[in-house]
């Protein structure tokens, strides 16, 4: 009775009814029959998911050990985690994480080939495999630095990937999801050392330099990299840059005297002139303590704004944990993981 009060429902009836269920259970939905696997894939389910009142957010740590990639979602809404393993391409080589943004993920599998990029989204489950960058085939080494730009008024995305240990350090490569192809783009400025993490915030992709601690921003409109030297407060170290409330924003731990009881996180948002970095507040001292501790005096925590939150993941050996600045501590429960930090992103 119930199969056919379902086949005469009407589709855009039933299409709303999935769009209200958990993320988790729409792989099951897929398997009932073949015209709900087509649904959820469709594109315009995906926009109505996105749309659709009381959809929950996720944030993704995704982590590599050996030969096994997992990637587990955390539900601010539900409080839990869940976790599923990644293969690039049926291959069960580690692929290394390089960018996420416009619900999708950008992986690599720098042991086959540096210059081919697979699209994963987490939300379908579904795999999409980029043509190969022009003159980097063969060579060796993840970018520098990297990107996913949405466009909403196309309903398209961009990829921007910058710099190599293995080819052209300098060269910018820029990917077009309506036409799926890669340009050539303006060269990355001369740097010292490492960059962070790529953040996108607006029309551009930025990044620091970890010696020089400069400001690097690439204009995905007019396709050039601007660098900046912005005064840093002063003994921040272990600095990241993230993205909240829309605006871009600096984390960093301060020691004032070298002194590890002096030691704390603070957050700064960057002036609308873009030539400061402005002062917004500082962790907790007890939280601080707390999440330092969980580092193993390593330092070694990674952090993503979400809202109007900023998230933050650390590393324990074979633990890594999630929790958020907010006026009250809310505490995610851990997630055990062996091997090396969770890449954390939203």
């Amino acid at each position: 009775m119930e199969g056919i009060v379902w086949q005469n429902l009407p589709e855009d009836l039933i299409e709303k009814v999935l769009a209200t269920l958990p993320v988790s259970t729409l792989p099951k939905m897929r398997a009932v029959c073949k015209a709900w696997s087509s649904l959820i894939l469709s594109q315009p389910f995906i926009e109505l998911c996105a749309r659709t009142c009381g959809r929950q957010d996720h944030l993704l740590c995704f982590t590599t050990v050996r030969t096994k990639c997992t990637l587990a979602a955390f539900n601010l809404a539900s409080n839990n985690w869940q976790s599923s393993s990644l293969n690039f391409r049926g291959s069960k080589r580690p692929v290394v994480f390089v960018a996420a943004g416009a619900g999708l993920i950008l992986l690599n599998d720098r042991f086959v080939d540096v210059s081919t990029y697979c699209l994963y989204n987490p939300f379908t489950r579904v795999w999409t495999e980029l043509p190969p960058i022009p003159q980097a085939k063969g060579h060796s080494g993840p970018p520098l630095v990297a990107g996913i730009f949405e466009r909403r008024d196309t309903k398209s995305y961009s990829l921007v990937v910058a710099g190599s240990n293995g080819y052209c350090r300098k060269s910018t490569h820029v990917f077009d999801s309506l036409t799926r192809t890669w340009q050539v783009s303006g060269s990355l400025p001369q740097i010292r050392g490492d960059l962070t993490d790529g953040i996108v915030c607006g029309s551009y992709l930025h990044a620091l330099a970890s010696l020089t601690k400069e400001l690097l921003s690439f204009d995905i409109k007019q396709g050039i990299w601007i660098k900046r030297r912005i005064s840093f407060p002063p003994l921040a170290s272990y600095l990241h840059l993230t993205r909240c409330s829309g605006t871009l924003q600096l984390v960093a731990l301060v020691d004032a005297a070298h002194i590890e009881d002096d030691q704390t996180i603070r957050i700064w948002e960057l002036s609308q002139k873009g030539n400061e970095w402005q002062e917004l507040g500082a962790m907790p001292a007890d939280m601080c303590a707390s999440l330092l501790q969980q580092c193993d005096g390593l330092h070694s925590f990674k952090c993503v704004g979400h809202g109007e939150l900023v998230y933050f993941s650390t590393y324990d050996h074979s633990i890594s944990r999630l929790q958020c600045i907010t006026e009250a501590l809310a505490m995610a429960p851990n997630y055990r993981v062996c091997g090396q930090p969770a890449m954390l992103c939203k």
